[in-house]
């Protein structure tokens, strides 16, 4: 399943490649937050940064979840976003396909 999203980063994306699907070592490259351990059960997911947002380290992306969550994914749901450590809040924003 792959959806639009909205993507707030904690850290900086700039260094992340834009139209390809990123592996869980860039994202890790990037981070500077000591880990974090995530008791919460997740879905396996890849992103792909389609647009960087002026004066902020905010992107659209697509996401594409790997599993399936057990609801729907409606726009507006948000979730955080976990590569060793909390990285980012992702807000879907559009429709999924």
């Amino acid at each position: 399943m792959v959806t639009q999203a909205l993507i707030e980063w904690n850290i900086d994306p700039t260094s992340l490649p834009q139209q390809k699907w990123l592996t869980d070592q860039q994202l890790n490259l990037d981070l500077s937050y000591p880990n974090m351990n995530s008791t919460d059960e997740g879905w396996n997911i890849q992103i792909r940064i389609t647009e960087s947002l002026p004066n902020s380290w905010n992107t659209y992306a697509e996401v594409q979840f790997l599993t399936d969550p057990d609801d729907p994914l409606e726009e507006g749901f948000t979730f955080l976003l976990w590569a060793g450590s909390y990285v980012a809040d992702v807000t879907i924003v559009g429709e999924t396909h």
